[in-house]
Parts: structure tokens; sequence; C-alpha cells
């Protein structure tokens, strides 16, 4: 939650986005929102997102995939969205679909979960 009780949090002051090796997240008191995705062959699938139910409807996965966005594309990766919101996300931005691999997600998933 935010320091300040009569603040509520919104996208504005929640910490900013960091990455490690295989997710970029969002630090939130004592949990995190994050992305998390894997990169194989100038690709990067990304396998899903969360963020705390208390944070939520605040722009704050749309932060994450605009992270993961300018790092493919800092990159030069194609990008394969496996998760359902990264899939909504990449939807409703049709100027990113140049970055898009075609891939069946439900295959992908099984692919790289059993």
């Amino acid at each position: 939650m935010a320091e300040n009780l009569d603040e509520k949090p919104n996208s504005h002051n929640v910490s900013e986005v960091l990455q490690n090796e295989d997710s970029f997240y969002i630090p939130l008191g004592s949990e995190k929102a994050f992305l998390k995705y894997l990169l194989k062959e100038g690709k990067m699938y990304i396998l899903s997102t969360y963020t705390p139910v208390e944070y939520r409807g605040m722009g704050i996965a749309s932060r994450l995939m605009d992270e993961a966005i300018k790092f493919a594309t800092k990159n030069n990766l194609k990008i394969v969205p496996v998760c359902s919101y990264s899939q909504h996300y990449m939807n409703k931005h049709p100027e990113l679909r140049k970055m898009l691999e075609k891939e069946d997600p439900k295959q992908v998933f099984l692919e790289f979960y059993f």
C-alpha cells in the first residue's frame, strides 16, 4: 500500500520498473507486480503477468508491458504474447503488430511448462 494512508496507490506513486534475468517487476510494499518472460531464438515469450489485487486497474501491468516492448525493440526481438494480458495489450496496440511473431499460445504454454 502507499506510504501515506490518505493517498490511494496509483501507477504514478509506485516504484520504478526493475528487471532481472527473466522478469520485469515493480516492488509494491511487501509484494510485487511482475511480467515473466523467456528469451529464445530472437523472440521474447511473455509468459505471465501479475498485479496484486489492491493495485489492479491502475495501469501497472501496462507499465510492465511498456518496459517489455522497449526491451524487445532495443534488442531487436519479436514478441510472442502467451498470457492473456499480453495478448490483450498487443491487440489494443495495433502499431506494435509488426513486432508480433505468430505462434499458438497454447502450444507455447505446453512446450514451456510440460
